[in-house]
């Protein structure tokens, strides 16, 4: 699980370069605000087309390939269950904050023209997915400071029994 995890941090990181988002800035909008810029790459198709892509010889799977990335709504709908099922893993919490990184990653690019967002992706996107970062950090940082700790086991003093056999009655 460690190797795929791994190896799945490596290829989000490229993807998110591939846009041309400094390292410094992946590195900053980790681990909260990792999922908004891996998610906008998801979706995003590559600036630069001299990029080597994956070649596939299955044809099921090539066809399985186009006919998501060929329509928006089934590329969401594939997005959407690949995160859920991923829950499955990374647990509840993890998902839910992708779902809302990546609804944020929809909201901004309703709001301009896709070619613009993608040019500009490393700008006030990723500078946005940082300041998420650093805001959920505090927010997590702070909650952990509040929570009461839990009850210290009290440990009794040293008491001594001590315990003498007796008889009773006639003894034949």
């Amino acid at each position: 699980i460690t190797g795929v995890s791994l190896s799945n941090l490596y290829a989000k990181f490229w993807r998110i370069r591939a846009f041309n988002v400094p390292a410094w800035k992946i590195v900053f909008s980790l681990p909260f605000g990792f999922a908004g810029l891996w998610s906008a790459g998801y979706f995003l198709d590559s600036p630069d087309k001299k990029l080597h892509p994956v070649t596939i010889k299955t044809k099921w799977y090539s066809e399985l390939i186009n006919k998501i990335t060929n329509s928006t709504t089934n590329l969401v709908i594939a997005f959407i269950a690949t995160t859920l099922f991923s829950g499955l893993f990374i647990g509840l919490n993890n998902v839910l904050l992708t779902l809302l990184l990546s609804t944020i990653f929809g909201i901004c690019l309703c709001h301009t023209n896709k070619q613009h967002f993608i040019k500009n992706i490393s700008g006030k996107y990723a500078n946005a997915m940082i300041i998420i970062n650093i805001i959920m950090i505090i927010i997590f940082s702070s909650i952990l400071a509040m929570r009461p700790l839990p009850p210290q086991a009290s440990t009794p003093a040293s008491e001594t029994i001590t315990i003498t056999e007796t008889t009773q009655g006639n003894t034949k």
